[in-house]
């Protein structure tokens, strides 16, 4: 089933325009896991100058938190429900880039997008999408980070952080066989090795492992 969307909601049916901001941000901001989040990113200085990629923005949580600093925060996220709510929250302020792209190791494609929810995000991993039985998607253009980078000119790179559903071992294959990884010094990841199953994956996983291994101070675990 290819699913359309006419409207932007999240819990309980309302889109971000017709409750409070200040509800939204304590409903999605008020946990442990963010809080545990969001003091990885205190520990780094940033600056106006500064950029910080959020690879699956989500609702976010790290623009709140990064966007008074000034620094430029390049946001992608696949999920067009949440782009739609984070441009009417933060598409006022010059140093939020939005963008409605699936980030993968795949540049410029249409890809299947699992779906899961309004609350949450998608999935390009069939293996994943167990978590929505009824396996509707939708079709998001692909983008490769390391191109991106390049033809861009993104300079002064603080941080990367990564949360895509199982794609981030694509990425970071990416990265470092492309060489941007160097101009990158922190890249937080989350690993979502226990939800998926599918032996190819893992394997290609180990394989990235290995590769890491050789730039093990940039790579931290996000939650």
């Amino acid at each position: 089933m290819v699913l359309s969307f006419n409207k932007i909601y999240i819990d309980g049916g309302k889109t971000v325009n017709e409750i409070s901001l200040k509800y939204y941000k304590r409903k999605s901001f008020n946990s442990a896991v963010y809080s545990k989040n969001i003091e990885m990113l205190k520990n780094i200085e940033f600056k106006k100058n500064d950029t910080f990629i959020d690879i699956g923005a989500h609702r976010g949580e790290e623009i709140d938190f990064l966007v008074e600093t000034g620094c430029t925060i390049y946001s992608f996220e696949c999920n067009p429900l949440h782009i739609e709510n984070l441009k009417s929250i933060y598409g006022d302020h010059e140093n939020v880039k939005i963008i409605n792209a699936l980030v993968t190791n795949i540049d410029n494609k249409d890809i299947r997008c699992f779906w899961k929810n309004t609350s949450k995000g998608g999935s390009m991993s069939e293996e994943e999408s167990k978590i929505n039985s009824s396996k509707e998607y939708i079709f998001v253009k692909s983008l490769l980070l390391s191109r991106y980078i390049i033809e861009n000119d993104i300079k002064n790179i603080k941080a990367i952080k990564m949360d895509v559903e199982g794609s981030e071992f694509k990425i970071i294959e990416d990265l470092i066989d492309t060489g941007v990884i160097n101009v990158v010094p922190v890249i937080f990841y989350e690993d979502h090795t226990n939800k998926i199953t599918d032996r190819d994956w893992h394997i290609h996983k180990d394989s990235v492992i290995k590769k890491m291994s050789n730039y093990k101070n940039k790579f931290k675990k996000w939650y």
